[in-house]
């Protein structure tokens, strides 16, 4: 039976196990059983992880993402737990626009792509100011110490007689 399971598995998951399977004791069955869920339970608690916080809209379009944090919950996130997670990646425009809809998800992201394709992108910019008088004044004064500068280096070449 173990060997019909080790003929079966990803080497992938091979390899984490190998230690098991290499082992001469009968119960190697449930020692790889047990490696193994405890493996996939974690990729699963990694994902579910990026699914809450790391995943952005960035260049993809709003059912792209869908897709994405779709594949990412797997059956463990419910359809109205994954619309508000989905729902907070979006802009506050095209939030306040769909927000009201009872369609089904997938047709919102259609909506939401159609909103994104006719609005213009958007670009968060921070104003810098900058003193210009006060640049001004220090290229000023710069362009003083290097004619000093000039002056001191021509002063010292010359001998005094």
């Amino acid at each position: 039976m173990f060997s019909h399971l080790e003929a079966q598995l990803e080497p992938r998951v091979l390899n984490d196990i190998w230690d098991i399977v290499t082992d001469p004791t009968p119960n190697k069955y449930s020692a790889a059983k047990k490696r193994m869920l405890k493996i996939f339970v974690e990729s699963e608690n990694k994902e579910i992880k990026r699914l809450l916080t790391g995943i952005k809209l960035g260049d993809m379009m709003p059912s792209q993402l869908l897709r994405k944090m779709r594949t990412l919950a797997g059956t463990d996130v419910s359809e109205k737990a994954l619309r508000t997670l989905w729902l907070d990646k979006m802009s506050d425009s095209v939030k306040c626009i769909v927000i009201v809809s009872e369609e089904h998800l997938d047709k919102i992201a259609a909506m939401t792509d159609k909103i994104m394709e006719m609005a213009p992108r958007t670009i968060d910019v921070a104003a810098v100011y900058k003193d210009s008088v006060r640049v001004d004044q220090l290229l000023a004064k710069i362009a003083t110490l290097e004619g000093q500068n000039r002056l001191i280096n021509v002063a010292t070449k010359t001998p005094d007689s």
